[in-house]
């Protein structure tokens, strides 16, 4: 297969934010729907507002998205059209985060917001087949309190059988509140059969990420790209298969490396840890997942085989159940093999 493949290869995405994932011209048409003051706002000045020099830049962005959600219908209806992109990617499964505290601190109805999401999921993997699994958010500098909620909110819709609510995750500001202080949080989740994914290494040291492991219980590491300061590091995520949500441009466009090129994540896959590939907030980050592979393939040198390999590695470390990860396995392999052999049958 080669590197033209890329579009037809099948994927898996562990590491993608709805409401970074909503389009300008998608926020403008909510802002209209709801009749908000900007309604009239030319497509140019939403544009506008996905533009930003920093990591806080990038946190007033997504706020600025975030507060023109107004109804659970507008979630659902996000929802749908990013499952209808990532499958046009050729995406098989998805795991992504809606920002739970968010909508909690914005005095929205969580419960409602849920229902929204996971029917519109249902319903698109009925139409499309791709599969896709929840991961509620907790924003970190809202402190503890949110956390909390956020937590008891996913505990509770796991119970009462919304089984595609498999994990819960934290993002935000990674300098604000120190970890030992959410430790009971992610206790109480694991005890109650939900995954942990902590953002860690993304804007601040190794340490941050030693801390997500051992004192937070993170079965995956959202970024982590300051493990590359620290060898030994390196080598218990290793030992221990943690997976690394790795995505580039993401990486690039918040600053926290200045060149592509300056991306971990070949020296990650080299030294043998888990490399996945992914968006993260793809809207403000003017990017797709294609997109992300074909510039790792131009700018690390990466083939198809590797491609391969990081989806393998997300289906290995993702949340979903051992059927249905089974499943999602079984399925990426026949259309890979079905992939491959298309191709030689081409002379490719």
């Amino acid at each position: 297969m080669d590197i033209h493949g890329l579009d037809r290869l099948p994927k898996v995405e562990i590491h993608l934010h709805l409401e970074g994932s909503v389009e300008p011209s998608d926020l403008q048409a909510l802002a209209r729907r709801n009749h908000l003051p900007d309604e009239l706002w030319s497509l140019n000045a939403f544009e506008e507002k996905y533009r930003y020099a920093d990591f806080a830049g990038f946190l007033g962005s997504f706020k600025f998205i975030t507060e023109h959600l107004i109804t659970p219908a507008d979630y659902g209806w996000i929802a749908t059209q990013l499952i209808d992109r990532l499958h046009h990617m050729q995406v098989l499964y998805a795991e992504i985060f809606v920002s739970a505290g968010v909508v909690l601190k914005q005095k929205k109805d969580l419960d409602a917001v849920v229902d929204a999401i996971t029917t519109a999921s249902r319903e698109r993997e009925e139409q499309t087949g791709i599969r896709v699994n929840w991961i509620l958010d907790v924003t970190r500098q809202f402190g503890v309190e949110f956390a909390e909620r956020v937590a008891e909110a996913a505990v509770r819709y796991r119970e009462s059988g919304l089984d595609n609510i498999v994990g819960v995750g934290m993002g935000g500001d990674e300098n604000s509140f120190p970890a030992h202080e959410f430790k009971h949080v992610f206790d109480e989740a694991r005890r109650h059969g939900l995954h942990v994914t902590i953002h860690a290494g993304e804007v601040a040291g190794p340490q941050s990420i030693w801390e997500a492991i051992e004192v937070l219980g993170a079965e995956r590491i959202g970024h982590g790209i300051a493990a590359r300061l620290d060898e030994r590091l390196m080598n218990h995520l290793k030992a221990r298969s943690l997976p690394l949500e790795c995505a580039p441009t993401s990486n690039l466009c918040t600053g926290v490396i200045q060149r592509i090129e300056d991306h971990p994540l070949k020296m990650f896959y080299e030294h043998g840890l888990r490399v996945t590939l992914n968006t993260d907030d793809p809207a403000l980050f003017h990017t797709d997942l294609l997109r992300e592979y074909r510039q790792a393939a131009t700018h690390f040198q990466l083939t198809p085989r590797d491609f391969a390999q990081f989806n393998r590695n997300a289906i290995e470390g993702c949340f979903a159940g051992p059927s249905e990860k089974m499943e999602v396995l079984r399925l990426f392999e026949e259309r890979l093999r079905g992939l491959e052999n298309a191709q030689e049958v081409n002379g490719g």
